[in-house]
């Protein structure tokens, strides 16, 4: 595979972060960080876009990203290049198919179980993470090998390799990402519980721990630092430290660090509850729309009431790392701008799996393909372009449907245009949440592109009562259908050709507070568009444009 082709000479979200230290530990062992080593990722690929470095207490620089994915994945890189890593991807998605099919033969028929195994794994996001060079993938994976291994053998009293080896993976991918010790409850559950053998509590224990010891004291040894993303880390983009002879960590880069984190912490009640709706349910990172199968499988278990508390472990399993993530990052939950769907919810998306539900059949299961085709068919059919516009595919009109996580706000896919970021207008700020608008280039305000909807999100960091709205049609003879909602407060009228008006919306209220920022959601849709290059004599315009709006907000508290 041509990857420099595919994507265009660029990486996918922390795939250069990963391939940088992929690289290293490839070439030279180590986690150090040189002039070497840009070199090599220039010459081999591109210009990295976010490569993680720290000090480290010998005034080196080191990588500081988790480095279990790379160092996993760096014999295949040194052997086959770029392609090395899609080889360990297809390795690891293999087995993981391979031992699905042959566990779920214990509960169902041949064609059932063929069924299951790959609606639950192609039914969902978690496949096309396999195009990625990041732990996404991988950690997915080696979650679900390892509870297959264990689930598969589970009742073998004289075989202890399959606990032994069931709990090196876990304590691997905790080491990857730490919430992830939160899954070890159903399996000791089960050995404590259900077998009571402690012979196996102690074994699970001692080699679900050793991973985790060895990794952090390498991690330890090569940074000086028990946390990768402690001390002194900041992010690159562009220019990188050592390429010049003045291009240095100190006068280079954005610091990164989690020394600051309980100051820029912030949760309220209604943050954690609506993250917990935006989890199931939100258009960027729903297990409704990105997880659909294994949503069903929940489901299906739950209205069966089946009597079994491994299975209710399971679920409680799950929702445990629910409030986890959205608790302890309460504004990116899910993985950022750079994620398609819930990326972090990866690590414990194939607990759902283990249920079993007892009345599934093909006829089920092909419904619930269906479902998964109408909410990520284009992803589906366009894996490599939907990963590298992560925010085009929140923008057809089924997942319109959904409401968009005003919570992640800063984080949401659709940041990764520019031009629709946190634009500054007169005394707020702009989020555009799809693709209808041309460029800001007017005296603070947007032009739509067509006749349909735009839909935004204002930022202020003051509540204001008043919204005045500054409108301007385009010059199509015809009226154009104006239907405005900002939060609450709607408004229709009719404009005819080039025609200004000024409105104002009283007494709208912000959909949400994050501490001193007031977030109001709103829609503006049109009917008519023009190119006024073709339709007024003296207009130059040749863009398409509809309507023109620039608000303006007043009565704003001091």
């Amino acid at each position: 595979m041509n990857l420099q082709v595919r994507q265009r000479g660029g990486f996918f979200s922390d795939e250069s972060a990963y391939y940088s230290i992929t690289q290293s530990i490839a070439y030279d062992l180590d986690l150090k960080y040189t002039k070497t080593d840009i070199y090599r990722i220039k010459k081999n690929y591109g210009t990295p876009q976010g490569i993680f470095l720290k000090k480290g207490r010998d005034g080196n620089l080191y990588f500081s990203k988790s480095f279990i994915y790379p160092l996993f994945a760096a014999p295949f890189f040194r052997i086959l290049g770029v392609n090395g890593f899609f080889i360990f991807h297809s390795i690891l998605l293999l087995i993981l198919l391979i031992y699905g099919y042959l566990l779920l033969l214990k509960y169902y028929k041949s064609e059932i179980s063929l069924g299951y195994i790959l609606l639950f794994v192609f039914g969902s996001v978690a496949w096309i993470y396999f195009f990625w060079i990041t732990a996404d993938f991988f950690n997915f994976s080696m979650v679900f090998i390892s509870y297959l291994i264990f689930f598969y053998y589970k009742d073998d009293d004289e075989n202890i390799i399959p606990v032994i080896l069931s709990a090196f993976i876990l304590g691997i991918v905790t080491f990857s990402k730490p919430p992830n010790v939160f899954l070890t409850l159903p399996l000791l559950y089960y050995i404590v519980f259900k077998k009571k053998s402690f012979k196996k509590f102690i074994l699970y224990s001692a080699f679900y721990i050793l991973p985790a010891i060895l990794l952090f004291t390498v991690q330890y040894s090569f940074t000086g630092d028990w946390n990768f993303m402690g001390g002194e880390r900041k992010s690159f983009y562009y220019r990188f430290p050592l390429e010049q002879k003045d291009y240095t960590f100190d006068n280079l880069g954005i610091k990164m660090s989690s020394s600051d984190y309980w100051q820029r912490y912030y949760i309220t009640p209604k943050i954690f509850f609506l993250n917990l709706i935006y989890f199931f349910i939100g258009r960027y990172t729903g297990i409704l729309i990105y997880g659909l199968p294994a949503l069903i499988f929940l489901i299906l278990f739950l209205f069966r009431r089946e009597r079994n508390t491994l299975k209710y472990i399971i679920i409680l399993t799950f929702f445990i790392e629910i409030f986890v993530y959205i608790g302890m990052a309460p504004d990116n939950y899910f993985g950022g701008a750079g994620s398609l769907g819930n990326r972090y919810g990866l690590n414990f998306l194939p607990l759902l799996f283990f249920l079993f539900p007892e009345k599934i059949d093909l006829k089920k299961m092909f419904y619930i393909a269906i479902g998964a085709l109408l909410f990520l068919a284009p992803a589906f059919f366009e894996p490599i372009f939907y990963s590298a516009y992560t925010g085009e595919l929140s923008k057809t009109p089924i997942l319109g449907i959904f409401p968009p996580e005003i919570t992640q706000i800063s984080s949401i896919p659709t940041n990764i245009n520019p031009h629709a970021y946190r634009k500054p207008l007169v005394n707020s700020k702009i989020y555009i949440l799809n693709n209808n608008f041309n460029g800001l280039k007017e005296d603070r305000g947007i032009w739509m592109y067509k006749e349909g909807m735009i839909e935004f999100v204002l930022e202020t960091t003051k509540k204001c009562d008043n919204l005045k709205l500054y409108l301007k049609n385009n010059p199509m003879k015809e009226f154009n259908i104006v239907k405005i909602k900002i939060g609450s407060k709607k408004i229709k009228l009719r404009l005819s050709a080039d025609e200004s008006k000024n409105i104002v919306l009283s007494g709208i209220k912000p959909a949400l507070k994050l501490k001193n920022h007031y977030y109001y959601y709103g829609k503006i849709s049109t009917t008519t568009s023009a190119i006024p290059f073709y339709i007024t004599k003296d207009n130059r315009d040749r863009r398409r444009v509809s309507l023109y709006f620039k608000p303006v907000f007043e009565k704003c508290a001091e």
